[in-house]
């Protein structure tokens, strides 16, 4: 187990900080995700597993910084104040909110370059008009502007991390973005009207066929789609979290959507439960939604996952 440590309360008197503006810092970027990860791996029955020792060991700084972040997160209502007078740090909503964007954050600066790479893409983007659909943090739209997109849009459903993406861009000095609220399946942007739509791990959620026909509407003719998505390995590997972690909710829900996702992949039929219609997406499946919408698949790329199944995919199509 992870040792525990004693954390001081925040001092009286310091004034709270306004929690979008810590996304900007990168110490408090790397401590929120270590919380996350924690509190994802915790073993069942010892509690929450994010502890100021236990995250300053994860990230390597030393205990006494680690608590003074700490109680800069309590302050700003981030991390339960009463846990962190035992040494413990547990996420509030809006904490796992900010926690999600900051490891996508810290994820994406290696990630960006891999994708370009992929693509074929190189540091100037030529001006072009780009929708960033579930665009998170803003990790990613930050990315396609500071490559020389002419403009880039970013959507979400999420006020907490449109607020986070409006920040980061701020902080990052790049000007040529703007970040709108907006449903992918009821986009509030005109027909043949950009350049490129990116769409990362979206797509998993909504019905493939709707939401790809209005991300189709929207692109120019001979405009780029790139879309990642979860494979089946993603889904098996949450389930088996949930078994071993004794979640039996979890497990129920992991193993719905593996039953969805095997009858979509063989039917493309998608079954909705409650408000739900989640599903793991195969190359094949997805060849022929795009092609109904008018897309044809250029290029393809696996991420391998466990059993040598797909984690999974990155699809690169165009509107013709």
């Amino acid at each position: 187990m992870l040792r525990r440590q004693e954390a001081e309360p925040p001092s009286v008197g310091m004034p709270p900080p306004r929690p979008s503006m810590l996304i900007t810092d990168p110490e408090f970027r790397t401590v929120l995700s270590a919380i996350h990860h924690l509190d994802d791996v915790r073993t069942p029955g010892t509690g929450h597993g994010a502890t100021v020792g236990g995250v300053a060991e994860l990230v390597s700084i030393s205990v006494h910084d680690c608590a003074q972040i700490a109680q800069r997160l309590a302050a700003a209502n981030l991390v339960n104040p009463s846990w962190v007078r035992e040494g413990a740090l547990h996420l509030t909503d809006d904490g796992r909110d900010m926690a999600y964007c900051a490891r996508e954050i810290e994820v994406c600066r290696n990630a960006a370059d891999e994708l370009f790479l992929k693509l074929g893409w190189d540091e100037d983007l030529g001006q072009q008009e780009i929708l960033d659909l579930g665009c998170g943090s803003g990790a990613y739209a930050v990315e396609f502007a500071r490559r020389g997109g002419g403009f880039v849009f970013g959507v979400d459903v999420n006020e907490a991390y449109l607020t986070y993406a409006k920040t980061y861009a701020d902080s990052e000095k790049v000007g040529n973005t703007a970040f709108v609220r907006g449903d992918v399946l009821a986009l509030p942007f005109g027909h043949d009207v950009f350049d490129g739509v990116f769409v990362r791990n979206v797509l998993p959620y909504l019905p493939h066929g709707r939401a790809l026909r209005e991300v189709a509407s929207r692109l120019r003719y001979g405009g780029w789609l790139c879309v990642i998505t979860h494979g089946i390995a993603y889904y098996l590997g949450q389930f088996a979290a949930a078994v071993r972690a004794a979640d039996a909710r979890r497990a129920a829900i992991d193993l719905a959507v593996l039953a969805n996702g095997s009858l979509h992949s063989l039917t493309g039929c998608q079954v909705r439960v409650g408000r739900k219609c989640q599903v793991f997406s195969t190359l094949s499946r997805l060849e022929k939604t795009l092609a109904t919408c008018g897309l044809v698949v250029k290029r393809a790329w696996r991420t391998p996952g466990c059993c040598g199944m797909t984690h999974s995919w990155m699809v690169e199509a165009v509107k013709c």
